[in-house]
Parts: structure tokens; sequence; C-alpha cells
């Protein structure tokens, strides 16, 4: 395997195993990301994934984390079904799919997960996002808009995407091409 085939394949790895990077780590992530753009043997490619899996696995304790509840778990399922649906609030899981109510589940998914439920949502799809900026050459930022749920208002997904990770979709894009 060449050393840019492998560097796109680590680099796919690299975004999966920081699916659920938190706000405050998002910037070591980016960081990785371009450690790994400039990374020119297998070896090191190598060496920094191994050291990746190995920090994830430090941090895993499964003792301490108890099963999500079937609600929460329900919760988050919908959430992956209809990450591009505009209309995804807790309100709406709520009344049209679980039928339940709204202030109940949004505690007990807050209780869960430690995020409210448009946290969740938020960072899901600014994740997906940034997924798909890593996979594609070229996406515009309107699509990603409506592949995620913003609808017509890239402005606004714009906006969202820049308080999650600290660049504009655009502005990572053009890094991304850059240092490619």
């Amino acid at each position: 395997m060449d050393v840019q085939t492998a560097r796109a394949w680590v680099i796919f790895l690299y975004v999966r195993l920081v699916a659920e990077v938190t706000r405050e780590r998002l910037q070591d992530y980016i960081l990785g990301v371009a450690a790994l753009e400039k990374m020119k043997t297998l070896n090191s490619l190598r060496d920094f994934l191994l050291d990746k899996v190995e920090e994830r696995l430090r941090g895993f304790k499964p003792s301490a984390r108890k099963q999500p509840s079937t609600i929460t778990a329900r919760m988050k399922q919908i959430v992956e079904d209809n990450i591009g649906n505009p209309r995804l609030t807790l309100q709406w899981v709520a009344s049209e799919m679980l039928f339940m109510n709204a202030d109940y589940i949004g505690k007990q998914f807050k209780r869960e997960t430690g995020l409210t439920f448009s946290q969740y949502v938020t960072r899901l799809r600014v994740q997906r996002a940034v997924d798909h900026i890593v996979r594609s050459d070229k996406v515009r930022v309107v699509e990603l808009a409506e592949m995620l749920g913003y609808g017509n208002n890239p402005h606004y997904f714009s906006r969202v995407f820049k308080k999650q990770t600290g660049l504009t979709p655009t502005e990572m894009m053009t890094w991304r091409c850059g240092s490619a």
C-alpha cells in the first residue's frame, strides 16, 4: 500500500476513533489530522494511529459506564436515522416518534449522555460534516447544510460549525485541500 492510500485510511479510522470528540478536544483532533497530512512513512502513520487508539482505550472504563436506557438508545437511533431532517428536535421526537413527554425524555437523555438533546444533535451533525469534508474533495456548504438538517440556511450552519470547531466549513475545506 502506498503512503497516500495508507494516509487516507488512517484519516478515515482516526475520524471514526474520535467520533464523539468533546468541544475541548476538537482543536487536538484538527491538529491530529494536520499532523497526519504531513506524515511521509507507513511507520509514522501506524504509530500515530496506535497512539490514538491507546489514548482512547485509556479513557474507556467499562465498569464506570452504565448502559443507556432503552429510551436513550432509541433516541440516539432516531437521531441517526433522521440527521438530515430539519424538524429533528426533542419535541418532534417526543410527540411524533416516541409518544412520550418531552421534558421527561429530555431529562433522562441529559442524565445518561451528559448532553442536552439539541447539543447531541448539533455535535453529531457537525461531526458528520467534518467526516464529509475529510472524505470529499469537493463539497459545497449549501449541500452540507441541506444534507445535515439545516435546510436552506447555510449561514446558520456555518455559524454552528464554527462555534463547534473553531473553523467555518469553508476554512476547513481550504485547510484540508491546502495541506493535502
